[in-house]
C-alpha cells in the first residue's frame, strides 16, 4: 500500500468514512422509494463499511504516526532533562552531524542530558513535527521537527531531522540527529559545547 493511501485510510479516513455514509444514505433513500429491498441491504453495507473504516483508523497506529509520537516524545524529555526517557528513544548511541551531513559527535542519552542541563534548556515546543517511514518491517524513518526553546533564558528555534531505526522488537528508536538550523542560521559544532 502506498504511503499515501496508507495516510488516507488510517490517519485521515474521514473522506472515506463521509463517502460510505453518503452512499449509504442515498442508496436506502432510492431503494425506500422503489421497494429495491436489495439497494437497501447494500447500504446498510456501505454504513457498516465506513464504521469498519473508521474503527480501523482508530486501531491501527501507521510507522508515520509512530515515528511523529516518538519525535513528541523526545522533546517532551528534553524539558525538563530525563536521561531515562532519552534512553529509551536512542539506538544506545546516536549521531550528531550537522547540516551539511558532516559527523560532530557521538552521543549518549546521559550526554545530551547533562548538555540541556548546563544549557537551562528549558520550555521546549513542538512548533511542527511530519515523518516519513519506507514501509518495511525493518525499516528506517526519518522526522522532521522545528522546536521553540528557552536557553538559558532567551528564546531559540531550532530545526531538525531525526533518523529512525525499528528494531527486532517494532520500536523506533532515534540513530541520527541532523542540526539543520540554529534561530533561522546554519548551526556550528561549537553550539552545543
Amino acid at each position: 500500500m502506498t504511503n499515501e493511501l496508507t495516510r488516507l485510510l488510517f490517519e485521515d479516513p474521514g473522506w472515506a468514512v463521509v463517502a460510505c455514509v453518503a452512499v449509504s444514505a442515498v442508496l436506502r433513500i432510492v431503494g425506500k422509494r422503489r421497494g429495491d429491498r436489495r439497494a437497501v441491504l447494500v447500504s446498510y453495507a456501505a454504513l457498516a463499511l465506513g464504521l469498519g473504516v473508521f474503527a480501523l483508523a482508530r486501531f491501527v497506529t501507521t510507522d508515520r504516526e509512530a515515528l511523529i509520537q516518538r519525535t513528541e516524545a523526545l522533546v517532551a524529555a528534553t524539558s525538563p532533562a530525563d536521561a531515562s526517557a532519552l534512553a529509551e528513544l536512542f539506538d544506545g548511541r546516536a549521531l550528531l552531524v550537522g547540516p551539511g551531513g558532516a559527523v560532530w559527535d557521538d552521543l549518549t542519552a546521559a550526554f545530551v542530558a547533562g548538555e540541556l542541563e548546563e544549557h537551562d534548556v528549558t520550555e521546549n515546543e513542538v512548533r511542527a513535527v511530519d515523518a516519513t517511514s519506507d514501509g518495511s518491517r525493518r525499516s528506517g524513518g526519518s522526522s522532521t521537527l522545528d522546536v521553540s526553546s528557552r536557553v538559558n533564558g532567551f528564546p531559540m528555534r531550532t530545526r531538525w531531522q531525526l533518523d529512525w531505526a525499528r528494531g527486532d522488537d517494532g520500536v523506533w528508536r532515534l540513530t541520527t540527529l541532523r542540526w539543520l538550523t540554529f534561530n533561522q542560521q546554519e548551526p556550528s559544532p561549537s553550539l552545543y559545547r
